[in-house]
């Protein structure tokens, strides 16, 4: 049986660390209340995003420059040259010296990778404050505050069903086995492996003295890459619940939208988009747990059954049709990437519709989306008739 809580569906046993970060927010972000409509959050989206980049690029420069300088310093007291001389005996000879080098390296390295997390939460918590979002006393608070949470840690999102849907039942075992192994290797083996890959693969070409200074150019880069693509995922899970918020509460209470026959084709489609976007993203869950609450959907568990309700697409009314558009474009929008097999999905709705899906429009979208503008539910239809 699933659970019936939006953050239980997410998240069912968040760790410590997951609960502390969230904690975190809850005290940092100064949300009270909705931003105003018309407010421009874009630049002030930037500076709170370049300004995280930033510390990130500092972070880089110190830890490597302290690390490739004790290289140096290793080598000169190694009686066999840098790192032994490449040789096994030059490494046992030595060994005490790169023990301590190692060691050094060890405490350098943890300590940048915290004040990485503190930056990354930092800058979440700063995205709460200007989008409005409230992580305490609303109801879905706590889903939004685990989905940031477990973002700004670099989490992968939790294998779980969202309702009764597998997220990931159409991707091979493999894949989700490595694109875990890839989540925890982003901010802390990367940076090691790509020194070692510079030394091994440039070191025939350049002096090898000079490579350990290259360390802090190196982890700069690779700091300031991991902490933008975390603050670009923090934003969309900052921003996409207002957006669900608002699509949900223009359907009123439309009697047209609570035909039991509508609400099951309109979670055909949601379903369909939730797997073909390979990800139990805690916007997905939002988003289905909104959709069931406004619409009575009571079953425990949403089955889903595209290719059936694809062929009743054209039995739906305008309202409906409208409603059903904007709600499956927002929901591709809410991942953390767009698929091919998404926008395929909304190509086969809009022709069943009688008009054209426009590409163009949905990248929009997501960029407006991504600088905190307020989309209003009539521009979601990106199919217009």
């Amino acid at each position: 049986m699933t659970h019936h809580h939006a953050a239980d569906a997410y998240a069912p046993e968040p760790n410590v660390i997951e609960q502390q970060a969230k904690r975190y927010l809850e005290r940092t972000s100064r949300a009270a209340t909705d931003p105003a409509p018309d407010r421009p959050l874009a630049p002030a989206i930037r500076r709170v995003q370049r300004r995280a980049v930033g510390w990130a690029v500092v972070a880089g420069l110190v830890s490597g420059g302290l690390i490739g300088g004790a290289e140096l310093v290793a080598s000169d007291f190694a009686s066999s040259g840098e790192a032994g001389g490449g040789t096994i005996e030059g490494w046992l000879a030595d060994w005490h010296i790169w023990v301590a080098f190692l060691a050094f390296a060890g405490v350098v390295s943890a300590i940048e990778i915290l004040f990485l997390y503190w930056t990354a939460l930092r800058a979440t918590a700063d995205f709460t404050t200007l989008a409005g979002t409230r992580l305490s006393g609303h109801p879905h608070g706590e889903l939004v505050g685990r989905g940031l949470a477990r973002g700004g840690l670099e989490f992968p999102n939790p294998q779980t069903l969202i309702f009764g849907i597998d997220a990931y039942a159409r991707v091979p075992k493999w894949q989700v086995w490595a694109r875990n192994v890839l989540y925890k290797l982003k901010v802390g083996v990367s940076s090691f492996l790509l020194r070692l890959f510079l030394r091994r693969v440039l070191g025939r070409m350049l002096v090898r003295g000079i490579i350990p200074l290259a360390a802090g150019p190196l982890y700069a880069v690779w700091n300031a890459i991991i902490t933008w693509r975390i603050g670009r995922e923090a934003r969309l899970r900052v921003f996409g619940p207002r957006v669900v918020q608002d699509l949900v509460a223009s359907f009123g209470q439309d009697p047209e939208l609570r035909e039991p026959a509508f609400r099951d084709r309109l979670f055909d489609g949601v379903g369909e988009l939730v797997m073909r976007g390979h990800d139990a993203h805690p916007n997905f869950v939002l988003l289905l747990s909104s959709l069931r609450e406004d619409l009575g959907h009571a079953a425990d568990e949403i089955a889903v059954d595209w290719d059936e309700t694809r062929q009743s697409l054209g039995s739906l009314t305008e309202r409906q049709q409208r409603a059903a558009m904007a709600t499956w474009t927002l929901t591709a929008l809410l991942g953390s990437r767009i698929y091919a097999g998404q926008r395929a999905l909304l190509g086969e709705a809009a022709r069943a519709f009688g008009s054209t899906f426009d590409p163009a429009a949905l990248r929009q979208l997501r960029g407006d989306l991504l600088d905190g503008r307020r989309i209003e539910p009539a521009e979601l239809a990106v199919a217009p008739s």
